[in-house]
């Protein structure tokens, strides 16, 4: 049901995160690992990672006990945490400016 009702969505407002969030309802029906198998290509192919996207790879690498990669995907969202920030009060200044 999760996965019909994200086909769903995805035809009404297609992002990234309604695409991932798709692949994690697969993710909740089928286990981690078919999740895994069906968000690494999808990973590759984002030409720009936002937090929720980060959020959700360490939360699958953490459910699949890959430790090692998961400490390495937090550190890096955490990175992003902070450029997602500066991004968004560049965005706002930039209103202000203009």
């Amino acid at each position: 049901m999760i996965v019909a009702l994200y086909d769903q969505l995805m035809r009404i407002e297609s992002s990234p995160v309604t695409e991932l969030n798709s692949r994690g309802g697969g993710r909740d029906v089928d286990g981690p690992e078919a999740g895994w198998r069906s968000s690494i290509a999808w990973w590759r192919r984002q030409r720009s990672i936002s937090i929720r996207i980060s959020h959700a790879r360490c939360e699958l690498l953490r459910r699949l006990d890959r430790r090692a990669e998961a400490a390495a995907a937090y550190r890096s969202a955490l990175a992003l945490v902070t450029l997602a920030a500066e991004r968004t009060l560049q965005r706002r200044l930039r209103r202000l400016d203009s």
